[in-house]
């Protein structure tokens, strides 16, 4: 075997080795293909690096397009969906007033998610120190109402009606 051939045999199983570590699906039929051209090296169908580079393009080429949907159908890569939603999960959440919340501005203020936010309420007035139920986002306002804990009341289910309850109010 020539060194032309070792070459392409060892630049093959490096490329597809490397898919573990790139992926994708793609360096591997790179893989292929150098493998391939080292089997025709190795047959002596042709002596130039520059064909030999030609025809490792356009094999590995082909034999992407020709595999590369089957192989992704088959050996499907790691997909996870999260929620992105992030106001929807603000919904119905119970929230520190730090400032006065009133229906006339935006100058209240809440403590929500470690940082401080504009709030606004819809009627009456939340003072600091009291719980606020979030309702909605108007741009960067939250807009809150007074939150009330029952005794002895789940509070887990009041923030479920909670949810119900901003769907009824938008």
């Amino acid at each position: 075997m020539s060194d032309a051939t070792w070459f392409w045999l060892i630049l093959g199983f490096v490329l597809i080795f490397l898919e573990f570590f790139v992926p994708g699906l793609v360096v591997v039929f790179l893989g292929a293909g150098a493998l391939f051209v080292a089997f025709l090296q190795f047959l002596g169908v042709f002596d130039s690096w520059i064909s030999s580079i030609g025809v490792w393009f356009g094999s590995s080429f082909l034999i992407m397009l020709c595999l590369r949907g089957l192989l992704v159908k088959y050996l499907p890569g790691d997909v996870s969906k999260e929620f992105a939603d992030e106001d929807e999960e603000a919904f119905g959440m119970v929230v520190d007033v730090l400032d006065t919340v009133t229906d006339h501005n935006n100058e209240g203020r809440i403590k929500f998610r470690g940082t401080t936010w504009s709030a606004r309420c819809i009627e009456n007035e939340i003072k600091p120190g009291e719980k606020a139920k979030i309702i909605f986002r108007d741009n960067m306002v939250w807009i809150v109402e007074q939150y009330f804990q029952l005794p002895n009341d789940d509070e887990d289910a009041l923030l479920e009606v909670g949810k119900t309850d901003r769907k009824q109010v938008t």
